[in-house]
């Protein structure tokens, strides 16, 4: 059986990631983004968060298009 998870969950701390961050973050969402710009990086290296939606899912399943995301997972 191979690994079930990526090597960045099990190197990953959130404790520690709350801590270093959550001033920064709280600051981004009571003065607002544009005076207190706050980047999450508690995710996969290289992987950049993108919108979607189910229908948009179903229409590349049905054009034979691979979805999947970018990163190292």
């Amino acid at each position: 059986m191979g690994k079930m998870v990526g090597d960045w969950v099990t190197r990953h701390d959130p404790e520690q990631y709350a801590y270093e961050n959550y001033h920064a973050c709280a600051e981004h969402l009571l003065l607002g983004g544009e005076k207190k710009p706050f980047v999450n990086t508690n995710s996969v290296p290289g992987y950049t968060y993108e919108p979607w939606t189910v229908a948009e899912l179903l229409a590349a399943q049905d054009g034979g298009v691979s979805v999947a995301d970018r990163g190292e997972w």
